[in-house]
């Protein structure tokens, strides 16, 4: 089997997935192979080191979630009014969105198909505490039983417009999204799923994901911390004054992004493109390239740059350190396997 193959032939078993996730899955493996050939090895053994391809493939579709398999639901709906500044989410099985609401109450807006959801409030003190769940359902397959929830349904939080202490969501299955939401901290936890932000402002936002990405944009908050154990981290169009992006096992994807920023990957690239830079900048790579794109070359900076196994460009020039001016900026840029490029998308 060649590369082609292989590729078609995981292509063919992620058929489920939409096909935007399914071409970047094929340029992470391309990229893989790239690097596998520039170490020496050949194909025959870059595809023997991925393992089965099945096993391979249930692999990368466990990160995925119900967003990306279309699907009509009933809508059930449960309000209460909540006055309190804290909110305090627990949920299993469900996808939880945060949104806001001109109205003085909240709201739970569940939707399903088979009513197996239970949702409830209780406010304590100043928190209000959500509870949200799936019930469990037994299914059969010729001898086999199995216990557990048959998907992950769509659970809306309408919240009242204001500024908010504290928000906490954590969520054993399924993804988080907050949207249009003032709160001083945000500390967002998913088992298996997605954490999405987008327009939320604060003073500190904890999204950690075991088994999913975490996507930030248009996201206003002085310290940002986001990791996952396995996918993406993306941020952008997000202000910040100390920004950490973390991902075990997926790229870090950064875009118009303000702020000092650390970002690391143990196993992806690193792919971050500026406007300019005004606070220092830490990207590190355990294995994948580094790529900063800025729009003209960087003024009063001092850029130094260390790759194990791979080539070094900034700005069209093979060296691994520039200044200029100043040097009040610093950029810091380690690999041990992969490429670094510092380049200018103007001169382009």
């Amino acid at each position: 089997m060649n590369e082609q193959q292989f590729l078609d032939l995981l292509d063919n078993h992620l058929v489920k997935l939409q096909q935007q996730e399914r071409d970047d899955i094929r340029r992470d493996f391309e990229e893989y192979f790239e690097n596998g050939r520039a170490e020496g090895k050949t194909t025959e053994e870059i595809i023997k080191s991925f393992g089965n391809i099945e096993e391979l493939a249930e692999e990368l579709l466990a990160s995925y979630d119900e967003e990306d398999f279309m699907e009509h639901v009933a809508v059930m709906k449960n309000d209460k009014p909540i006055p309190y500044r804290n909110v305090d989410i627990e949920a299993n099985g469900v996808n939880v969105v945060i949104v806001p609401t001109d109205a003085d109450e909240a709201l739970i807006e569940t939707k399903d198909k088979d009513q197996l959801t239970e949702a409830s409030m209780l406010i304590k003190d100043d928190t209000l505490f959500i509870s949200i769940k799936r019930q469990e359902q037994v299914r059969r397959f010729w001898f086999i039983t199995i216990v557990g929830t048959i998907n992950t349904i769509d659970t809306v939080v309408y919240l009242p417009k204001k500024q908010y202490e504290k928000l906490v969501i954590h969520n054993d299955n399924g993804r988080i999204k907050v949207s249009e939401t003032i709160a001083q901290q945000f500390y967002l936890k998913s088992d298996n799923g997605r954490i999405l932000t987008d327009h939320i402002q604060g003073k500190v936002l904890d999204a950690h994901s075991a088994n999913g990405r975490v996507v930030l944009t248009e996201t206003n908050i002085e310290h940002v911390k986001a990791s996952s154990n396995n996918g993406r981290i993306i941020a952008e169009d997000v202000m910040g004054q100390e920004l950490q992006l973390e991902s075990d096992n997926g790229r870090v994807e950064i875009k118009n992004v303000v702020g000092k920023i650390h970002a690391q990957s143990r196993n992806g690239r690193i792919v971050a493109q500026l406007k300019s830079v005004q606070s220092p900048l830490n990207f590190v790579s355990d294995n994948g390239q580094i790529i900063l794109s800025t729009e003209g070359k960087l003024q009063n900076i001092e850029i130094d740059s260390w790759t194990a196994w791979g080539s070094v460009s900034i700005y069209n020039e093979k060296t691994s350190h520039y200044s200029h001016g100043t040097k009040e900026h610093t950029i810091q840029l380690k690999t041990s396997n992969g490429k670094i490029m510092v380049e200018d998308l103007l001169a382009q």
